[in-house]
């Protein structure tokens, strides 16, 4: 794998702990209607 590869999944990964985090903390529910007001906002 070269280095720019596993940066990219290196930042894939923390993206997914991140979102991981987020649902621990808020819940499930209020992570995914954020999610989609952010997709609707076109945030992202």
């Amino acid at each position: 794998m070269t280095a720019p590869l596993m940066r990219q999944n290196q930042h894939g990964y923390r993206a997914c702990l991140g979102l991981l985090s987020l649902a621990k903390r808020y819940g499930k529910v209020r992570l995914e209607a954020a999610c989609m007001l952010a997709l609707q906002i076109g945030a992202c």
